[in-house]
């Protein structure tokens, strides 16, 4: 299938070019780049060679009956991404788009626009190196939630998926559902730690604080400010 040997040409060229995408968050440390790209690339691989097979059957235990699992465009496929993970959630939801057939169009957080940029770079060079790419396939818009907004309102878009806060996704989702757009929503969370009596403390010190602390806080299953000790019941969450 074209779009799937598109994709693995785009995953080859930027996981060889990983090491010169720095990240523009000085509080992060630069290793966190260097996890943030490989993460799209194995997680998303065995998705890229299956898409080879334009049809791929699934097992059932119906005898007389086969599952066929196959893809359906929907059109122009809006991305929005936010500054801790700024390549590999696009690459994700692009990856998907591309395989299915559809073009894309990502507006990356405005904190980080070099990288989103050099992302699209190196997308742009698959594009070129695979050759049968229609023009347009994939765009880039740089600017603030002005930009956003024009994305998810745009009524040519019929999905727009988005990462980011929670107070984001209140207001994309209703904008997409007000004009009967799919969603994919992304959102904050709230990672807590509950530590029993019978734990070893130390170590769990030790990874509540990576929690908290490991790539700057970012990641979004970072531990958020734990509540005081509990008294009651058979376990303390702190």
């Amino acid at each position: 299938m074209v779009q799937g040997e598109l994709v693995r040409v785009f995953f080859i060229l930027i996981a060889l070019m990983a090491i010169f995408l720095v990240e523009e968050i000085e509080a992060k440390r630069i290793i966190q780049m260097q996890e943030d790209v490989p993460q799209l690339v194995e997680q998303h691989e065995p998705e890229v060679i299956q898409t080879i097979e334009p049809k791929r059957t699934i097992a059932t235990e119906r005898p007389g009956h086969r599952m066929m699992e196959t893809w359906h465009p929907l059109g122009v496929i809006g991305i929005i991404s936010a500054f801790n993970f700024p390549v590999a959630v696009w690459a994700w939801n692009a990856a998907l788009a591309l395989v299915c057939g559809n073009s894309v169009v990502w507006k990356p957080s405005e904190k980080t626009p070099l990288t989103a940029l050099a992302a699209q770079a190196v997308l742009d060079r698959a594009l070129r190196r695979f050759g049968d790419a229609p023009q347009g396939l994939a765009q880039l818009l740089i600017g603030d939630r002005t930009v956003g907004e024009v994305l998810v309102d745009h009524p040519k878009v019929p999905l727009v998926s988005a990462t980011g806060s929670t107070r984001m996704g209140r207001d994309v989702g209703p904008r997409l559902a007000k004009r009967f757009a799919r969603a994919i929503l992304e959102l904050g969370g709230n990672n807590g730690g509950i530590v029993c009596p019978s734990a070893d403390l130390d170590m769990a010190l030790r990874a509540i604080a990576f929690g908290a602390m490991g790539t700057a806080g970012q990641p979004i299953r970072s531990s958020e400010p734990l509540p005081p000790w509990c008294s009651t019941g058979p376990c303390r969450v702190c």
